[in-house]
């Protein structure tokens, strides 16, 4: 961060109505223009953050949606100036130990973290293991851990066998469709008629710890995918998660020129595409359609899919064929933000709370998003009542066969 960045702010106030954190707390210090002051306060002390407790929990309390540098008149990149920050003071701002401790794990040894989730997940067993149910979270009524990840689930374990049978495309699970929700990614391959390849030994994308400024974390974990993904030969790398295909894109900033990786990483970013995105892109008809569940519906557009590297336009076109005349969007955050909602459990709940108040005027019967941390946070933070619409993703539209 230089002087010239500081200078840029003309503090016109546009990124107070977009920023979900400012929505919920009203209080400057926590708005973009706030935390743009602060860093300012923090370069004339040459950077020293000594005794800046405050500072940095300011700096944590930050989604990283980007949407105050969409809408920034001048050009000022907020999210980008505080991911500096926290990337210099990880052990403050950046990922709580035991989750860091199950990425690395991860990272090294994908096979024995999918052997961990194996464990029944109403058993509690396995929240004890990664140290949740010590932390008191307010995380909602969280979803039931898979009985069996998608990675090691069968059906889906013979998609990543067989090379040879004319897969179009190579299927990117990430960790909360593997271990939480693998009927997204049943779903995604079923679209596609089981032309996917799914590579074994991937891992998280590393996006949460990206954003929490963990780069040499991000990087073992996009190394270990890259290396999962090496001979796949395919067309495209689809993910049925918006913010799973933003951190893919980001992955040569990981590796310095020169760096075999980063060839590798370019070549992953040229070739992901979100799941929506391919549908419309590539024409994809399905052989059967047939609704799971009617209308009304409502489309929750995930901050990366507005904001960063995604199409705008794809899940709307695809929700809009399936439901003629009975789609509405909803295009603000929900408060997830990956780290964001373990960090600060209280302002992901407010912030959420704000999108309900939405769905009560609107009454969908049926709601989509593209990524799995919304997905997550709308199905474990959704009250259970007749009232509230299912909650899905495009992918598990359809009426399996």
């Amino acid at each position: 961060m230089g002087n010239e960045d500081q200078a840029k702010c003309v503090r016109c106030g546009a990124c107070l109505s977009v920023c979900p954190v400012y929505e919920v707390t009203a209080h400057e210090r926590f708005s973009p223009r706030g935390k743009q002051d602060l860093l300012g306060w923090l370069l004339s002390r040459g950077g020293r953050l000594a005794g800046c407790q405050g500072l940095l929990e300011t700096l944590k309390a930050c989604l990283q949606c980007h949407a105050c540098s969409a809408v920034c008149p001048a050009g000022v990149r907020v999210d980008d100036l505080v991911w500096q920050v926290r990337r210099q003071t990880t052990s403050h701002t950046g990922l709580p130990w035991w989750l860091r401790g199950s990425f690395r794990a991860a990272a090294s040894m994908p096979g024995v973290s999918s052997a961990m989730m194996k464990l029944p997940g109403s058993s509690g067993l396995l929240n004890r293991v990664l140290g949740l149910a010590a932390q008191g979270l307010d995380l909602g009524e969280m979803p039931e851990i898979a009985p069996v990840p998608a990675l090691l689930a069968d059906d889906i374990r013979s998609l990543a066998g067989d090379r040879e049978r004319g897969a179009v495309g190579a299927l990117f699970v990430g960790c909360v469709q593997n271990y939480m929700f693998p009927n997204v990614v049943r779903g995604m391959a079923r679209w596609f008629n089981n032309r996917v390849f799914v590579p074994s030994g991937q891992v998280c994308c590393g996006l949460s710890a990206f954003s929490s400024g963990d780069v040499d974390l991000a990087r073992s974990l996009a190394e270990t995918n890259l290396m999962a993904f090496a001979d796949t030969r395919t067309d495209f790398i689809l993910t049925g998660c918006a913010s799973c295909a933003s951190m893919i894109k980001k992955w040569p900033l990981l590796f310095e020129p020169g760096d075999p990786m980063r060839e590798r990483a370019e070549d992953a970013a040229r070739k992901v595409v979100e799941f929506t995105e391919a549908v419309v892109r590539f024409h994809v008809v399905p052989e059967k359609i047939e609704l799971l569940h009617p209308g009304p519906a409502l489309l929750h557009l995930p901050c990366h899919q507005r904001y960063d590297a995604c199409s705008r336009e794809a899940p709307l076109a695809l929700m809009e064929g399936l439901y003629p005349g009975m789609v509405s969007m909803l295009g603000e955050c929900c408060g997830h933000g990956g780290a964001f909602s373990l960090g600060n459990p209280r302002l992901s709940s407010l912030i959420f709370q704000k999108r309900m108040e939405a769905v009560r005027e609107i009454r969908p019967r049926v709601l989509f998003t593209t990524c799995s941390g919304c997905l997550l946070q709308w199905r474990s933070r959704l009250p259970r009542d007749p009232d509230m619409p299912v909650v899905i993703h495009p992918a598990e539209a359809l009426v399996a066969d």
